[in-house]
C-alpha cells in the first residue's frame, strides 16, 4: 500500500488550489467578455421625422470610465455618448436617415456597431382580416395593433406595398413554446393566437410588426 506522506498531501492540496484558480479565472473571463449587446441594428426616427434615442449596452464593462474613444463614423446620421443607466451603455441619438458605424474601446478591446437610421414607412398595402382592411392602422405607429374580434375564424391576407416583400407571418400560439408559420391567405382562429408577427424586407431594411386579437369585449 502506498504511504501518503505530509509532503504528498501538501502537493495534492496545492495542485487542487491551482486547478480551482485556473477554473475560476476562465469562468470570470467568460462572464466578463467585452462586447456590444448586438453587432448591428436599425433605429427609426420619430413619426414626425425628428431625432430618436436609444441605448446600446456594453457587456463586460463595469464602469463608464472604461469606455474610451467613442465615435460615430457619420455624426450627421447619429451620435453616441457613454452613459451608466442600470449598466454601462452608449446613448445613441439618431438624427437623420442613413448608416453609420458606432465604435469605442473598452478595456483595450475595439468594438463596432453598424447602425441604420430609417424613417418609418408602413409596409402594408392591405392587411385584410376577414372583410376589413387594417393597413392604415400602421401608418403612424409601429406599436402592436389590437384587433377586436368575436373569436370566429377569419381569413388573414397581406399585400405589401411596392418595393416591400412579405418574408413571413408567424403566430405565437397558446400553449406552445415555438411560434408557428401562418400562410398568407390562411383562415385562422383568433382564440388560438397570443400574437401574430409580420416580417417585411425592403433591400437591407427589415420591418417587423405585430397584432393581437381582443375577444374579451365582444358580446
Amino acid at each position: 500500500m502506498m504511504k501518503i506522506t505530509k509532503k504528498r498531501i501538501v502537493s495534492l492540496l496545492l495542485a487542487s488550489l491551482m486547478l480551482m484558480s485556473v477554473f475560476g479565472t476562465l469562468t470570470a473571463n467568460a462572464a466578463s467578455k467585452v462586447e456590444f449587446e448586438s453587432k448591428s441594428g436599425i433605429q427609426y426616427l420619430k413619426s414626425n421625422g425628428k431625432a430618436s434615442t436609444s441605448y446600446l449596452f456594453i457587456y463586460g464593462a463595469d464602469l463608464a470610465t472604461q469606455v474610451q474613444n467613442v465615435r460615430s463614423s457619420n455624426p450627421k446620421v447619429a451620435t453616441a455618448t457613454v452613459k451608466d443607466i442600470s449598466g454601462v451603455c452608449l446613448y445613441i441619438k439618431a438624427i437623420k436617415t442613413g448608416t453609420t458605424t458606432i465604435s469605442c474601446t473598452v478595456k483595450g478591446k475595439a468594438l463596432k456597431y453598424k447602425l441604420t437610421v430609417c424613417k418609418y414607412v408602413n409596409p402594408f398595402k392591405q392587411l385584410m382580416i376577414g372583410d376589413q382592411d387594417y393597413a392604415s392602422k400602421f401608418n403612424k405607429q409601429r406599436d402592436e395593433l389590437i384587433v377586436k374580434s368575436s373569436g370566429a375564424p377569419v381569413t388573414l391576407t397581406v399585400t405589401p406595398k411596392a418595393g416591400w416583400k412579405l418574408k413571413k407571418i408567424m403566430g405565437d400560439v397558446v400553449g406552445k413554446k415555438k411560434d408557428v408559420k401562418i400562410k398568407n391567405g390562411e383562415t385562422i382562429d383568433p382564440n388560438k393566437y397570443i400574437e401574430i408577427k409580420f416580417t417585411f424586407q425592403k433591400k437591407k431594411v427589415t420591418e417587423e410588426l405585430a397584432l393581437m386579437f381582443d375577444t374579451e369585449d365582444i358580446e
